[in-house]
C-alpha cells in the first residue's frame, strides 16, 4: 500500500511537471514572437515539432536527477538547484539536438533562453506548493511513515527529537532498547545511528520552518 501511494505522487509529480514544461515551452514561442515581435515569425509547426523531444529529455533528466526521491526533510532550496540543473542538461541535450539532428530548422535563442528560464521557475514553484500542501497533510495526520529506532544513546535521542519537532514529515519513530537483532526485522538496514542523527539534523537546519 505504502509503495502503490509512492508511486501514485512520483506519477502525478511526472505528469504535472511534463504539462508544465509543455506550456513554457510553446508559451516561450507566443512570448517571442508576439509580444515582444518586431521579427518575421516561423512557422509554429516547426517548433512544436520539439515538443515531444524535449518532454522525453526532461523526463529523463528529472529522473537522472532523482526528482522523485521523498523530500520529508529536504529544503526548498536544494530541489529548487536539482530543477536548475536537470534543466540546464535537458537545455543542452536540446540544443545539440536542434544542432545536429534538425539542420534544416532554425530556432530562436532567445524563445530557449525564455524557456530554460520558465521551465525552472515554474516547476519549482509547483514542487513548493505541492510539497507545503502534503507538509500540512502530514501534519493533521495523513500521508504517514513509521520508523523504529534501535538502540540508545544520543545519536538515537537526537534522531527522535528532529522527528518530534518536524511533524510535517509525517514520520512517527519509536525507539527500541532490545536485541537489535529483533528489532532489525521492522528497523532494515539502519546500522549508524550517529550518521542518520546528523543527516537529519543537517536536513532540518536546511529546510525552512514552517509557520
Amino acid at each position: 500500500m505504502l509503495k502503490a501511494h509512492s508511486r501514485l505522487f512520483e506519477h502525478l509529480a511526472l505528469v504535472t511537471d511534463l504539462v508544465l514544461i509543455a506550456v513554457c515551452w510553446l508559451g516561450a514561442y507566443f512570448v517571442r514572437f508576439d509580444v515582444f515581435g518586431h521579427v518575421a515569425k516561423p512557422p509554429f509547426s516547426d517548433y512544436a515539432l520539439q515538443l515531444l523531444p524535449i518532454l522525453v529529455v526532461w523526463g529523463v533528466a528529472y529522473k537522472a536527477f532523482d526528482l522523485y526521491r521523498p523530500y520529508r526533510l529536504g529544503s526548498h532550496m536544494a530541489e529548487w538547484f536539482d530543477i536548475a540543473k536537470a534543466s540546464t542538461l535537458g537545455v543542452l541535450v536540446l540544443i545539440a539536438g536542434m544542432t545536429f539532428l534538425f539542420r534544416g530548422y532554425e530556432y530562436s535563442r532567445i524563445v530557449i533562453m525564455i524557456f530554460w528560464v520558465a521551465s525552472i521557475i515554474s516547476v519549482s514553484f509547483s514542487r513548493a506548493a505541492f510539497r507545503e500542501i502534503l507538509r500540512f497533510a502530514r501534519r493533521h495526520g495523513y500521508n504517514q511513515r513509521y520508523a523504529i529506532v534501535v538502540g540508545g544513546g544520543e545519536p538515537a535521542a537526537e534522531v527522535l527529537r528532529v522527528l518530534h519537532r518536524r511533524r510535517d514529515t509525517g514520520i512517527q519513530a519509536r525507539q527500541h532498547r532490545g536485541d537489535p537483532r529483533r528489532a532489525g526485522r521492522a528497523a532494515g538496514r539502519h546500522r549508524d545511528h550517529r550518521a542518520a542523527a546528523q543527516r537529519l539534523s543537517a536536513a532540518e537546519h536546511g529546510a525552512p520552518r514552517d509557520r
